[in-house]
């Protein structure tokens, strides 16, 4: 009896042990498996993110749409009166005090530094680290070169080469001599630099087809994507400019001021840009204002406020960055709360 008390004894240590064993290692294998599942959880990029704002419908890059609400900020500038593009930064008009040291660049990147900006004070924001050790060094700097009108910031800011910042201001001086008094708001903008822009003011064909494209894109996604007002589908003028767009595809549009296919673009654009809730003619062209085209423009403006060579931090002259980027507000049908969201 006692042997067999034993030997059961031994016979349910074994099993107990066998059990906790097995216990053991499904407990190893579930945790080797968690740690595997957490490590092959994949980690999208930036890049693949959906944008919140949501999808345009038509192939526009980046780079496109930066150089688009480029164009709208040059010529919302322009036609806001005065001389905004030609603006004084605060480090500008504080070295113009002190004569004697108004050569020192990062001299006057240390008093805009000085200055509170309200922007920084209201997103709690402080100085780039880059801009920091430039203003420590502001005294021992020789370079003399006066530094860049907000303006000029802009445009390097947003990537654009100084050859395109002149094509377009030349051509928003061509439309400016032919139209006098007419404010911004009452035209479309990229069916004014079609008719303005020709072959000859780019580098070569190709560039100016792709150029032509663009902003036949843009008015595709203005006018017939994102209307500010919702299109009848019997609209005749919206599926005339569809076919235009369409065509052009596959061959460039004649834009000289007295083609025939430039006339019909323009009329065609213009009835439906100049539409108005009770029907009737409207003085204001709609054509940037719709959702989400108009978010994404504006977000390719607000990231200029970003450093372009520090992506964390804002510019010196962010407060002033601002000021000029809101004059585009009517344009793109932005408000404070939109601005907000962006």
């Amino acid at each position: 009896s006692f042997t067999y008390s034993l030997s059961l004894s031994r016979t349910s240590i074994g099993l107990i042990s066998s059990e906790t064993e097995r216990l053991l290692g499904k407990f190893k294998e579930e945790n080797i498996m968690v740690i595997n599942y957490n490590n092959s959880i994949p980690i999208l990029p930036s890049d693949d993110l959906p944008n919140p704002f949501g999808q345009l419908g038509v192939a526009l890059s980046d780079s496109e749409l930066r150089e688009t609400a480029y164009e709208v900020f040059v010529g919302a500038c322009r036609s806001s009166g005065g001389k905004p593009l030609t603006f004084i930064s605060q480090s500008e008009r504080s070295t113009e005090r002190l004569p004697s040291m108004s050569s020192s660049p990062s001299l006057q990147r240390s008093l805009t530094s000085t200055a509170a900006s309200k922007v920084k004070k209201a997103l709690g924001l402080k100085s780039s680290k880059s801009s920091n050790s430039v203003s420590q060094n502001s005294v021992s700097s020789a370079k003399a070169k006066r530094p860049v009108t907000v303006g000029e910031l802009m445009r390097v800011q947003m990537r654009v080469s100084e050859q395109t910042d002149s094509r377009i201001r030349r051509a928003l001086l061509r439309i400016a001599a032919g139209q006098l008094g007419r404010r911004i708001e009452s035209m479309v903008l990229p069916l004014e630099l079609l008719q303005q822009l020709k072959s000859s003011d780019f580098p070569n064909q190709r560039e100016y087809e792709a150029w032509q494209k663009r902003n036949l894109k843009i008015l595709e996604a203005g006018l017939l994507l994102h209307p500010h007002l919702p299109l009848d589908k019997t609209d005749t003028a919206s599926q005339r400019l569809r076919h235009i767009i369409r065509g052009a595809s596959d061959r460039p549009i004649e834009t000289g001021k007295h083609s025939e296919s430039m006339q019909v673009l323009r009329s065609t654009v213009m009835s439906v840009a100049c539409r108005s809730f009770d029907g009737s003619a409207s003085e204001t062209c709609h054509w940037a204002d719709g959702v989400p085209l108009n978010l994404r423009l504006y977000q390719m403006l607000l990231e200029a406020c970003f450093d372009v060579s520090e992506e964390t931090s804002v510019v010196e002259e962010v407060d002033e960055v601002l000021e000029l980027i809101k004059k585009t507000w009517v344009i793109l049908g932005i408000n404070q709360m939109l601005h907000n969201l962006c």
